[in-house]
C-alpha cells in the first residue's frame, strides 16, 4: 500500500484501521500522528512520525492478530469498493461472535480507460475483480458479497433478473457471476472502510494498457464462438490421443471420459436447480391405460399465476409431447381458443383429461368437446396426481424457469427453449424423445451442427426407419 498523498487518502487509511480497531493494541497512541494530520487547521505534511505510524500499522495488519487462515467451515464475506482511480477487495471470515477477520486484501489501480467508466460500472468491476482474485476460496461454496452501492446490490441480486436495458458490460458481468453462489447485501459507506481504503490506496498497475479490459473476456469470447461446428470438433478430436482412439464410443453428439458423472455433478452442484427441485410423490393415485397412438389422449391443466402469467399446459399421453400457451387469464374462452389451436396442429384427441376447474367444467367447454367428438374425463377432486401427465410437466417447467432466474420479459423466450429441449430429449417412460414419436425423427437444434452430414437427405431416410420402429 503506497503512502497517502492527501487528507482524503489518509482518512480512508485511518478508517480502515478503526474498522479493525478491536484487534489493535495501543491504537490511539499509534494513530496519533495520522489523526493529528486530519485536523482541519493542520496542513497535509507527511512527516517522519506519520511514516513511522503508517509502517507500524501495515506491519501489524500482516500479523496473526489480524490475518487468519482459510477455514471451509466458516462463512466467507467478500467486501468490494471502487474509487475514481482504484478498486479494492477484502476477503474475510465471519466468526460466531459476529467479528470479521481478514483472510487477504487486494487492490488495483484502474487503467486510463477504466477510469472513464461511470461510477456504477467501476463498482461492478470491483466485484468482478474481487471474485476473480479470490476464486479458489469462493467457487463452489456460498458466500456473502458486500457493496456500498445500492443500485449494484439490486442489479446483481441473486433473486432478481438483470434489467433488460442494462449496458452490455453489465450483462457480461452478470453472466460471469452466475457461476457463483452468493448473497449480495448493501452496507453504508460509513461502515465500509475496509474495502474503501483498498480502493483509495491501491497498488500500482504493472502494465495498465496491455491487459484485457473486460474481466470476463474468456467467458464472453466462448459464448460468441458458439455454436460449435463439426469441423472444429473434428480438428480438436484429432489433436487428442485418448479421444481419437475411442470415437466408436461416442454419444449422439460428443463424449468425454466421465461424461455421466460430470453431468450428474453439474446438476447436483447447481444451487438454483436444487432449490427449484420438486419433491417426489409418496403414492400413485391412478394409472391410465396406455394409448395406442399419438394424441389419442391429451392431458390439460393450468399453472399460475407465475412470473405474472398463467400457463395452459397440454401434453400427449403417448408421446409425452408438451405444448405451453402463455395467457393472461384462465377463462373458458381462452381455453377453447388455444385448445382449438392445439387440435388444428395435432388433430382431435379421443380423450381429453383435465381437473375440475370452472373453465373445463363450463357448459361452453363441454359443448366444444362434444361437437368435436371428444370424451372428457375429469381428475379426482383434491388429488391432482390423477392428472399426473400435466402436473409433472408443470413442475418441470416451473423449476426450469426458477433455476434460469429470468425476468418477466424473458418468459416467452425461455419457455420456447425449455420446450425445444424437452421435445428433443429421450423420455424415460418411452425410451424415445417426444419428437421421434410424433415426427419419426429428431428435431434439429444447435447441437446438430456438431454432427457431420454430407448427404442432405440422410436424416429423412433414417427417419422413416425410426418412425416404423417407434410406432410398432
Amino acid at each position: 500500500m503506497p503512502d497517502p498523498k492527501n487528507k482524503e487518502q489518509a482518512r480512508s487509511f485511518v478508517g480502515l484501521i478503526t474498522y479493525y480497531g478491536r484487534f489493535f493494541p495501543n491504537l490511539s497512541t499509534i494513530l496519533y500522528p495520522l489523526n493529528n494530520l486530519l485536523k482541519d487547521d493542520v496542513s497535509f505534511v507527511w512527516s517522519k512520525e506519520c511514516e513511522k505510524s503508517f509502517l507500524c500499522v501495515k506491519k501489524e495488519m500482516q500479523s496473526d492478530r489480524f490475518l487468519v487462515h482459510y477455514d471451509p467451515s466458516l462463512p466467507v464475506v467478500l467486501a468490494t469498493d471502487a474509487s475514481p482511480y482504484g478498486i479494492g477487495a477484502v476477503l474475510s471470515h465471519q466468526y460466531p461472535d459476529g467479528t470479521k477477520r481478514p483472510l487477504q486484501y487486494a487492490s488495483q489501480t484502474l487503467t486510463r480507460t477504466q477510469q472513464k467508466y461511470s461510477q456504477i460500472d467501476k463498482e461492478a468491476y470491483s466485484i468482478i475483480f474481487g471474485v476473480r482474485k479470490f476464486h479458489q476460496c469462493l467457487y463452489g461454496r456460498r458466500f456473502t458479497l458486500v457493496t456500498d452501492n445500492k443500485p449494484i446490490s439490486q442489479i446483481f441480486s441473486e433473486s432478481k433478473g438483470l434489467p433488460t436495458m442494462s449496458a452490455m458490460r453489465m450483462q457480461h458481468y452478470a453472466a460471469f457471476l452466475q457461476a457463483f453462489d452468493y448473497r449480495i447485501c448493501h452496507r453504508r459507506s460509513s461502515d465500509h472502510f475496509n474495502a474503501d481504503a483498498m480502493s483509495r490506496l491501491p497498488t500500482p498497475h504493472t502494465d495498465p494498457e496491455s491487459e484485457i479490459e473486460e474481466p470476463d473476456a474468456v467467458e464472453v469470447n466462448a459464448i460468441q464462438t458458439l455454436p460449435l461446428t463439426v469441423d472444429e470438433l473434428g480438428s480438436a478430436t484429432l489433436s487428442d490421443d485418448s479421444v481419437r482412439e475411442i470415437k466408436s464410443l461416442a454419444r449422439s453428439y460428443c463424449w468425454w471420459e466421465g461424461i455421466d458423472k460430470d453431468i450428474e455433478s453439474l446438476v447436483k452442484d447447481c444451487a438454483s436447480c436444487q432449490a427449484a427441485k420438486a419433491n417426489l410423490p409418496k403414492v400413485s393415485f391412478h394409472c391410465w391405460d396406455t394409448p395406442s397412438e399419438p394424441f389419442q389422449r391429451v392431458h390439460a391443466d393450468y399453472a399460475g399465476p407465475f412470473m405474472g402469467f398463467y400457463y395452459l399446459i397440454l401434453i400427449d399421453a403417448y408421446s409425452k409431447w408438451p405444448a405451453v400457451y402463455v395467457v393472461k387469464n384462465m377463462t373458458t374462452e381462452t381455453t377453447i381458443r388455444f385448445c382449438r389451436e392445439f387440435f388444428s396442429t395435432y388433430g382431435l384427441p379421443s380423450v381429453f383429461v383435465s381437473d375440475n376447474g370452472p373453465q373445463f367444467t363450463s357448459a361452453d367447454f363441454a359443448n366444444f368437446l362434444k361437437m368435436n367428438g371428444i370424451v372428457h374425463k375429469l381428475s379426482s377432486p383434491y388429488h391432482p396426481a390423477t392428472n399426473g401427465q400435466a402436473e409433472w410437466f408443470i413442475q418441470t417447467m416451473k423449476s426450469k424457469l426458477k433455476s434460469l432466474n429470468c425476468n418477466r420479459s424473458e418468459v416467452h423466450g425461455e419457455i420456447c427453449s425449455i420446450l425445444l429441449s424437452y421435445r428433443k430429449m429421450i423420455h424415460p417412460a418411452t425410451g424415445y424423445s417426444p419428437a421421434m414419436i410424433v415426427f419419426g425423427r429428431q428435431i434439429r437444434s444447435r447441437l446438430d451442427l456438431m454432427i457431420p452430414s454430407k448427404d442432405p437427405n440422410r436424416s429423412e431416410v433414417q427417419s422413416e426407419g425410426n418412425c416404423k420402429r417407434v410406432l410398432r
